[in-house]
């Protein structure tokens, strides 16, 4: 299977990155090594749906880089407990 047409895929159908997410992106892109380490908008997107589907109410982030997956969930779910670590 061609990866490159499979995140295009991915990447059409899933939510657009907040504001906030891009500039943490940005910020991590020119302060730090690693910017990949970043999870990104198809994970991002998939984690918020499988957070809606649980009916999650209290999320962990174990190992946070930069925030953006912690930002991610608070996006996802309005009234939730976060904690990262």
């Amino acid at each position: 299977m061609d990866i490159d047409a499979l995140l295009r895929y991915a990447s059409e159908f899933s939510p657009p990155e907040s504001s906030i997410r891009s500039k943490i992106v940005q910020h991590t892109a020119e302060t730090c090594p690693g910017v990949d380490m970043i999870s990104g908008p198809i994970v991002g997107g998939l984690m918020q749906l499988l957070m809606r589907l649980a009916g999650a109410k209290t999320c962990l982030d174990i190992g946070a880089f930069t925030g953006y997956s912690a930002v991610t969930m608070a996006e996802g779910l309005s009234s939730c407990n976060i904690a990262a670590i």
